[in-house]
């Protein structure tokens, strides 16, 4: 369980209430589990790119009908 750490006057470090916390102490199972959860995968990371790509390509070719028809109404 994580507990909250906080310097003292003396410059110790004391375990505090929440209210004063400035460091949170983990078990080393928790760190571990922390990043294991958050591990970057070469498939997750192609994903991303993708994805990020998709709404790039989306956003520039959902525009291009705006200016076509921005353009016709000028010719009016």
């Amino acid at each position: 369980m994580p507990v909250c750490l906080a310097r003292d006057s003396e410059n110790y470090i004391q375990r505090s209430d929440i209210e004063n916390c400035q460091y949170v102490a983990l078990t080393l199972q928790e760190y571990n589990d922390f990043w294991v959860s958050y591990e970057l995968t070469p498939e997750s990371a192609g994903m991303s790119i993708g994805f990020g790509f998709s709404i790039v390509m989306g956003a520039y070719f959902s525009a291009y009908p705006v200016k076509i028809v921005k353009y016709l109404i000028n010719l009016l």
